[in-house]
């Protein structure tokens, strides 16, 4: 997380929260947006951990291709889903960074 925020984003903000996710083979999240008032004022970085070819993951009219280790932004006011077609889980670590105020 340190060296992502490093890199990206303004230091001198906080991690709001952190976590992993693991969605089952077969499994899926259905369309929804994430409307809680932090996620207004934080980046939502999403590390793929382990994927498969069967993942998609859609935001707004997007597939956004994923890659073991390979860090994104996602935009998690906007509709997004996650299907899960493979054969193994997807397991993401995920974080929420909010830069300083101003």
């Amino acid at each position: 997380m340190e060296s992502i925020v490093a890199t990206h984003y303004r230091p001198g903000g906080r991690i709001l929260r952190a976590m992993m996710a693991r969605l089952p083979a077969g499994a899926t999240i259905g369309r929804h947006r994430d409307e809680h008032p932090s996620f207004a004022a934080s980046h939502r970085v999403h590390i793929p951990l382990l994927t498969n070819p069967g993942v998609s993951f859609l935001v707004g009219d997007d597939r956004i291709v994923t890659e073991e280790g390979v860090a994104f932004e996602l935009n998690n006011s906007l509709p997004h889903e996650v299907l899960n077609e493979g054969d193994a889980p997807r397991i993401h670590f995920i974080f929420d960074y909010a830069p300083p105020a101003g």
